[in-house]
């Protein structure tokens, strides 16, 4: 087995020419998969740091059919039981941290000028420690990190339709939880750019809880919790053990991921997935089609050495394998150095990252590829395979070769 290694492994460089060319197809193409993962791998995780660090958490907690109805606001569907929830979630050892919020609906008035608002109630502390990039659209004004309790922040839209700027106060009236009316001042404190994940529409409006609470008539209330985790390979595991406890202790909750609120990203995702596959496959067609052509004009050129060998005694697997190992060894070659390559490159983009505009957002988001375990080697185990798979064929050729007409053969 070690005399048909060697001989395989000084057969690939017999024509160097053809040799290199067969090496170069391989080097793209691994090298491509590594790209195309790598830079996926890092879209991707552009969008679930997009999502979570900026709206949603990686997980939030509600009341059962709130999520159904949230373009309701529906108040009354307050979570119930809170002090428990929030020992529950206390001791799962992969939370990191979790925030209150109320979501509401009302009305903004300036006392000449009044519209309708989305809100969202919010500890600014615990929030900051989950949405860490809740004001990276912020235009005008003071971050929310010094928010007195009777603050706001609103959009850009708001307050041109309103003529209102940073320091003037304004009122929010709204239906409290007991379906009356109330009325809060607040003083706006920032202004926000349109378009950024958070103020996806032009008429949201931030502010503290305890304004939420004392407008709606909610105190001690909420309407969901939010939660960061330490890791999102984390995420389905704490998902379900939170479903579980609730379930278990017979608390009316749900457990959202990120994904359940926001699916457009989630498809987002799917689609890349299913996009990198068909590359994947395209690349598997040109890999194996460049590596069979070589080692069939490979087998045909050395026809008559084939006879020679089986005329002295050269078994007919030990034929097959010798090609076989051949084509296995220029696909290492090759997927070796395109990984090398690949993650060379990938490095680089991750130092500059790539700056794009995500459908829906007003400014560029820059995403920054990189390149994990999994990715090298799944690549180098792919050319490897695409390697085997192209060389099976020549190589039974070989072995289907009569001594007396390959020594014949000119």
């Amino acid at each position: 087995m070690f005399s048909i290694l060697k001989l395989a492994g000084k057969n690939i460089f017999r024509n160097k020419r053809r040799t290199t060319i067969t090496l170069l197809a391989i080097f793209v193409g691994i090298g491509s998969v590594v790209i195309s993962k790598g830079i996926v791998a890092g879209f991707q995780k552009g969008i679930i740091d997009l999502v979570t660090r900026v709206k949603t958490g990686h997980i939030q907690i509600h009341t059962k059919g709130y999520l159904d109805a949230l373009q309701l606001m529906p108040l009354r569907l307050y979570i119930k039981e809170l002090k428990k929830t929030e020992k529950i979630i206390r001791k799962q050892k992969e939370v990191v941290h979790y925030a209150r919020r109320i979501n509401f609906t009302g009305m903004l008035s300036t006392g000449e000028e009044s519209t309708m608002f989305m809100g969202i109630g919010i500890e600014p502390k615990s929030e900051f420690k989950i949405c860490r990039d809740l004001l990276s659209g912020i235009i005008k004004g003071k971050e929310l990190k010094g928010f007195s309790p009777y603050s706001a922040l609103i959009t850009n839209q708001l307050a041109k339709g309103l003529q209102v700027d940073v320091g003037d106060t304004i009122m929010l009236i709204s239906h409290t939880i007991n379906d009356t009316m109330n009325a809060v001042d607040v003083q706006v404190e920032g202004i926000v750019q349109i378009g950024t994940p958070v103020f996806f529409s032009g008429n949201m409006l931030i502010t503290t809880l305890a304004a939420a609470q004392k407008l709606l008539d909610m105190k001690g209330k909420v309407t969901e919790i939010i939660i960061g985790i330490d890791k999102i390979e984390n995420l389905e595991n704490v998902a379900e053990t939170l479903r579980g406890k609730f379930n278990t202790k017979r608390m009316n909750l749900e457990v959202h991921t990120w994904k359940d609120i926001v699916p457009y990203y989630k498809d987002t995702i799917q689609a890349q997935n299913v996009i990198l596959w068909i590359i994947v496959l395209i690349l598997l067609i040109i890999i194996g089609t460049s590596i069979m052509n070589t080692m069939m004009i490979a087998v045909f050129e050395r026809t008559r050495e084939i006879g020679v060998m089986m005329a002295i005694g050269t078994e007919r697997m030990q034929i097959f394998l010798l090609f076989l190992f051949e084509s296995l060894f220029t696909g290492v070659i090759g997927s070796f150095i395109g990984c090398v390559s690949g993650a060379l490159f990938v490095c680089y983009l991750n130092i500059i990252g790539i700056t794009i505009n995500l459908s829906g957002e007003l400014r560029s988001v820059t995403f920054y590829p990189y390149v994990t375990e999994n990715n090298i080697t799944f690549s180098f185990l792919f050319g490897i395979f695409v390697s085997i798979i192209s060389g099976i064929y020549p190589a039974y050729l070989a072995l289907q070769l009569k001594p007396v007409d390959a020594l014949r053969y000119v």
